[in-house]
């Protein structure tokens, strides 16, 4: 299919190793699954808040992601969905994972509804969660198995099976094993927090927590390099004296140490091609939202040595 003529209807944007009639079939499937309604178990409604949060969050991320020259595509509510989990025992509680999820075999997200005790920390979630939708997704013609899209060709019959190819930096084998996942990760996980530093001020319902956020940060750790390490801050007074703060964290803290001691790294081998470690950095954003991974492997590459990319998707994958 040429990429002139391809208008995206759903967060899949290619599916390959089939015939062109064949991708636009499947691609009609993500797109009816993308429209389609889905209830989930434990599911809760929506508060007007959190409908509102999800309508600020579309706006300013369309807005966000245009200087990295990234379309941005809507996620509408209806493909939010909220798990209330008081219902479940302890022991149940704890075989769950996650915070947020989303599979582009479904195009949903799933987060867990934690808004009444951490709003911010929801958000953060949702932002997450938002841009994994809206990175660069693609599926090949696979095996069957638990994750695979199954499709009939109407003329000659014959029954496909699709497999996951790409997730933004992401890379599928035919077994579902998902390389650079640790990488992919920590890319999303620094694009939500730049997102959170420059728009959560400005986001109904997370002004207040922001600002005092700010205004601690300001007074404890003026350090500005530290705040892309502090999600929110909570002050427990015990005196004028002894002030105490509770401190909480963005996720991946690890995979994002590693991720810009390989950016660093990079940029002080290359500086005749790039200007900050931003423009490294750039480069990696480019991959997972877009699809462009053969600009990164080849730097990577020019840096680290010959089969060195390669061997980074097998220490970071899942």
């Amino acid at each position: 299919m040429s990429e002139g003529n391809f208008i995206r209807e759903s967060g899949v944007t290619r599916v390959v190793d089939v015939s062109d009639e064949d991708e636009r079939n499947f691609l009609e499937i993500f797109r009816d699954k993308f429209q389609g309604e889905v209830k989930e178990s434990l599911e809760i409604e929506k508060t007007p808040e959190i409908l509102e949060l999800i309508n600020d969050f579309n706006k300013n991320l369309k807005q966000f992601f245009q200087r990295y020259g990234v379309e941005w595509m809507e996620v509408p509510a209806g493909n939010i969905h909220l798990l209330d989990l008081s219902s479940l025992s302890e022991e149940q509680k704890t075989r769950i994972k996650f915070d947020g999820s989303f599979k582009s075999i479904v195009q949903h997200l799933v987060l867990i509804d934690y808004s009444d005790k951490d709003f911010s920390a929801l958000a953060v979630t949702l932002v997450h969660e938002m841009i994994h939708f809206n990175s660069f997704q693609s599926w090949q013609k696979g095996q069957r198995g638990a994750e695979s899209l199954p499709m009939t060709n109407k003329e000659t019959n014959e029954k496909l099976f699709l497999n996951q190819r790409r997730q933004g930096i992401n890379v599928f084998d035919v077994n579902g094993r998902s390389f650079f996942r640790e990488i992919d990760e920590a890319v999303v996980t620094e694009l939500a927090i730049e997102f959170d530093q420059e728009f959560f001020s400005k986001t109904k319902g997370l002004k207040d927590e922001v600002a005092l956020r700010d205004q601690i940060f300001s007074e404890a750790a003026p350090d500005p390099s530290k705040r892309r390490l502090v999600r929110k801050i909570i002050e427990h007074p015990e005196n004028e004296e002894d002030r105490r703060f509770q401190i909480f964290s963005y996720k991946y803290g690890e995979e994002r140490k590693k991720f810009w001691e390989i950016v660093k790294e990079i940029f002080e081998k290359n500086r005749d091609e790039f200007t900050t470690e931003e423009d490294v950095f750039n480069l990696f954003v480019q991959a997972c939202m877009t699809g462009r991974l053969l600009p990164l492997a080849r730097i990577y590459e020019k840096t680290f040595g010959p089969g060195s990319f390669r061997k980074l998707g097998e220490e970071t994958k899942k």
